[in-house]
């Protein structure tokens, strides 16, 4: 399954001197011409001055929310109700400054206020597509309430399956939030209480125009150390994803690689490569063999820290006072996973068959005679619908070198049984 990422670039569009506008909706809609979205599925790059409108928030007599979060394709996933609505399961995602609803049948139920049309683009291969843009929207998640909230409406369902959509900016900017992958909650702290201890590694964070937020890091590939500035990317399933511009500036590109799909997004898959990265420093923490990937249309910025990183910490995440916290947890020195089979499937809900996207040129699934477009139905006499999305990772695209894989796959009308035995890949 995709290692996801993409970007969303927004141009706001027509429809701004509606009456039922006020001044300042015009003026805001008139000066912003780009704002660059990001989340589970989407990354996002610096752009020109762009603010969203401000938000405000009211805890209620709460000096901090704790919700329980589940795991949707390697992503946190709280509720969230916008507008009054019962709970919506929403990534959570610094990456994006606004809410993305996927479906536009739930967003028909939320009494949205539409501003007029947005141009989506980004990572992917495919053509920009338009979205409607939502303002005003007020997010709820326990007694935290945020007022107004602007979002997009559709156009990346194929992207993020099996959840309601994305969430970030709105809570992160308003709110100290705390990642506990132990107690698998996150807590989001009223940062004028500030009666809590933060313990751990404490970083500076740059929050950027479109409200990005950036950590320095150093990077090591092929023996090259590169001093970067890294998106910190809650919604993203790459441990750690690099621009192709940041590898040919520092001539760091090493030979093995794997040439794939790395991603899916508002416009399609996104190809690149697949490579490793011998350490990645972060303030006191050292990682190494990170799985990375080099993305053919990364939408910019030097490169981004993803999820499978940041879950090795007990995270604070303190937009409000510009820093993160980081506090190593007891899974910080295990091995990074990657490819063994070569194959990636299309995005899909949990307990579903899933339709082969690549079967790399030189794995064992392209070996095996795997094609793009065949349906897989089981592994090893399983039938995939007792599998989720994890148990897929483990057991069809990263099981352990030199593991014997049946696979039961229906090609056109005709079902076929092909066998493969998984081997390094990314050494």
């Amino acid at each position: 399954m995709k290692l996801l990422a993409s970007g969303v670039v927004v141009i706001f569009m027509k429809n701004y001197n509606d009456a039922s506008w006020t001044a300042f909706e015009r003026r805001f809609v008139k000066s912003i011409p780009l704002v660059f979205l990001a989340g589970a599925l989407l990354v996002a790059p610096v752009c020109a001055q762009a603010q969203l409108p401000p938000t405000t928030a009211h805890f209620g007599s709460a000096e901090v929310v704790e919700v329980p979060y589940r795991i949707v394709h390697g992503l946190v996933v709280i509720p969230v109700s916008l507008n009054g609505s019962a709970p919506l399961q929403f990534i959570l995602d610094t990456g994006a400054p606004v809410v993305v609803i996927r479906d536009t049948a739930v967003a028909k139920t939320l009494s949205l206020r539409i501003a007029g049309q947005a141009r989506v683009g980004g990572a992917g291969d495919g053509e920009r597509r338009t979205a409607p843009f939502a303002i005003g929207m007020t997010a709820r998640v326990g007694a935290l309430e945020v007022k107004n909230v602007s979002g997009i409406v559709g156009s990346v369902e194929g992207a993020i399956p099996g959840v309601d959509g994305i969430i970030g900016g709105a809570l992160f900017q308003n709110a100290v939030v705390e990642f506990d992958f132990d107690e698998k909650v996150v807590r989001f702290h009223n940062p004028t209480a500030r009666r809590f201890a933060m313990a751990g590694d404490s970083l500076p964070l740059r929050v950027d125009a479109n409200v990005q937020p950036f950590v320095r890091g150093t990077v090591t590939v092929n023996g090259i150390a590169m001093s970067l500035e890294l998106n910190l990317d809650t919604g993203a399933r790459q441990p750690l994803a690099l621009a192709r511009t940041t590898m040919e500036k520092h001539r760091a590109m090493p030979d093995r690689k794997l040439s794939t799909i790395v991603g899916f997004g508002s416009r399609g898959e996104a190809r690149g490569d697949i490579i490793r990265a011998s350490k990645l420093d972060l303030g006191r923490a050292s990682l190494v063999a990170i799985t990375t990937s080099v993305m053919n249309n990364e939408p910019g910025g030097e490169g981004r820290i993803g999820l499978p990183v940041l879950e090795r910490f007990h995270l604070w995440i303190d937009y409000p006072g510009q820093r993160i916290v980081l506090q190593p947890r007891a899974n910080v020195g295990d091995p990074f996973p990657a490819q063994t089979t070569g194959l990636v499937f299309f995005p899909a809900k949990d307990s579903t068959v899933r339709v082969v996207a690549e079967a790399g040129e030189g794995t064992p699934a392209r070996e095996a005679g795997v094609q793009r477009g065949d349906t897989l139905l089981a592994v090893n006499g399983r039938d995939l619908r007792t599998l989720d999305d994890r148990g897929i990772r483990e057991q069809v695209i990263m099981p352990p070198a030199g593991t014997a894989v049946r696979l039961t796959i229906k090609r056109g009308a005709t079902l076929h049984e092909f066998r493969l035995v998984s081997r390094t890949l990314i050494p």
